[in-house]
C-alpha cells in the first residue's frame, strides 16, 4: 500500500500545485477554504469502508503486519492529500490521526526512526494549522 501511495502522491503533488497556482485573486493563489461537516462524514464512511474491505484483502492474501490500519491510514492520506490539494484547512485533522498511527506502526516494525519522522510530522501539525487558519483570516479580512 505504501510504494501505490507514493505514486499517487506524486500525481497529486502536480495537481495541487497547478490547482493552488491557477487562481482567480489577483495573486493567482487559491485561498484556503474549509469544507461542511457532511462532507467530512461521507468521506470518513467511505474511508472505512475502503479500509475494511482493503484489509480484508492484505489479510487474507498478503503478510502485512497490521492489513487493518495500514488500509486506513493509506486511504485516510489519499483523501487528505486531496484536501491538501485543493487547500481545505480540516486536512490537518486528518493528518494528525494518520501521522500518529503510523508512529506505531513503524515503531512495532522495528522502523524507529521512520516513526522519528513521523512523531516529527506530529510536532509539525500545529503550526500548519495555525498557519492555514491565519491565511484564511487575512483572506477574509
Amino acid at each position: 500500500m505504501e510504494s501505490v501511495l507514493n505514486g499517487f502522491y506524486f500525481v497529486m503533488a502536480i495537481y495541487g500545485w497547478y490547482f493552488w497556482t491557477t487562481g482567480e485573486a489577483e495573486d493567482h493563489e487559491r485561498p484556503v477554504v474549509t469544507w461542511p461537516l457532511q462532507t467530512h462524514a461521507s468521506a470518513i464512511v467511505v474511508i472505512l469502508a475502503a479500509s475494511l474491505v482493503n484489509g480484508y484483502l492484505l489479510s487474507r492474501y498478503t503478510d502485512a503486519a497490521f492489513p487493518y490500519i495500514d488500509s486506513l491510514t493509506t486511504w485516510s492520506a489519499i483523501w487528505a492529500t486531496f484536501l491538501v490539494a485543493r487547500k481545505v484547512l480540516e486536512n490537518w485533522w486528518y493528518w494528525l490521526g494518520i501521522d500518529m498511527a503510523s508512529v506505531f506502526i513503524y515503531w512495532v516494525r522495528d522502523l524507529q526512526l521512520t516513526s522519528l519522522l513521523f512523531v516529527i510530522y506530529v510536532i509539525m501539525i500545529p503550526f500548519g494549522l495555525v498557519a492555514w487558519s491565519r491565511s484564511m483570516r487575512e483572506r477574509r479580512a
